[in-house]
């Protein structure tokens, strides 16, 4: 185990800053300035990551020393001592969905398009929005959004649904959760053939700014993750969760413009829609795909700060319930 977080360690460390001096190049070359003060934000933010990170691999090595299971450490041994556990359960969340379908996983690339077709006759022929190359516009937001929802969603019944395996066999119990995330984006990353279709088709091209997907993917992950422990453990306990959370994402997928520009909103409107994660999200997403614009310092942090905000409450409320759940499920 100690070579295993030495090389978490070493890999971390050098991930960390690899990923970091890429981005920083690239936003230099994006916007050309001279000013000091976005260089000062770039290396306080990659300071604030560093110190995060080896603060959270030292308390791990002390906990191993006491002889502590510590959240990290049974989170690592997914990946580790229960890879082939993870596998299967992703494996069989594929074989539940696509079961008795004639089309099977077909459905992941049909979807976004029979999806996209209807929302853009209703928002382009009826409410007219100005939005140029409105269904690539459309597409982007509807792919992002759900995943969100069908993660989210799988996720709150995760523990509930394994309630039988739990009571028989010990296993980390943030593997459900977890499982059913890394399905979901699967399904995700295959929608985007389609999007990337449209894009091509309304001559969306390439630009370097696409080199900050793997980040947005990595917080909108993250972020999503959290979630779906929040929900997970409150179902246990409150089996009216799931049918309240689908008034609540009913109400998200209105509150977000996937469909219709942030602008067309009110000015106070629009002060509350910064209050919604999953509009910096869009943003974030669009930004990097349609529009072509490279990210700001602000937006990093602030799509960074909310994924490690509901990632950190998720498995703090997840870890400090999850000895409770053997007794209501």
């Amino acid at each position: 185990m100690k070579s295993l977080h030495n090389k978490i360690l070493v890999y971390g460390f050098g991930g960390i800053t690899l990923l970091f001096a890429i981005y920083y190049f690239i936003s230099r070359y994006n916007y050309p300035t001279t000013d000091l003060n976005f260089s000062v934000k770039f290396l306080c933010m990659y300071a604030v990551i560093i110190v995060c990170f080896f603060a959270l691999c030292i308390w791990q090595r002390i906990a191993e020393k006491k002889g502590k299971k510590t959240t990290f450490g049974e989170i690592i041994d997914i990946f580790t001592d229960y890879r082939f556990l993870l596998n299967q359960l992703v494996g069989k969340e594929f074989k539940v969905k696509y079961r008795r379908s004639y089309l099977g996983m077909a459905w992941s690339l049909v979807n976004p398009f029979l999806m996209m077709v209807v929302v853009s006759a209703v928002f382009s022929f009826v409410f007219r929005f100005n939005i140029e190359k409105f269904p690539a516009y459309l597409i982007l937001g509807q792919i992002m959004f759900n995943f969100f929802s069908e993660a989210t969603q799988i996720s709150l019944l995760s523990i509930i649904g394994n309630g039988q395996l739990i009571k028989k066999v010990y296993m980390p119990k943030y593997i459900f959760p977890l499982s059913r995330t890394i399905f979901s984006f699967y399904n995700f990353l295959i929608t985007f053939i389609p999007a990337i279709i449209v894009l091509a088709y309304y001559r969306v091209g390439l630009n370097v700014s696409l080199l900050f997907l793997p980040l947005f993917l990595l917080y909108y992950f993250i972020f999503t993750l959290g979630v779906g422990f929040i929900l997970a453990t409150a179902e246990v306990f409150l089996r009216d969760v799931q049918h309240l959370y689908g008034v609540l994402l009913l109400a998200l997928g209105y509150v977000t413009p996937i469909f219709y520009p942030a602008d067309a909103l009110s000015s106070k409107m629009q002060f509350v829609l910064n209050f919604n994660p999953m509009f910096h999200y869009v943003k974030y997403f669009r930004n990097v795909m349609f529009y072509h614009n490279c990210p700001t310092i602000e937006e990093n942090i602030i799509c960074l700060g909310i994924a490690l905000a509901a990632l950190i409450i998720g498995i703090v409320f997840f870890n400090r319930k999850q000895k409770h759940f053997i007794l209501y499920i």
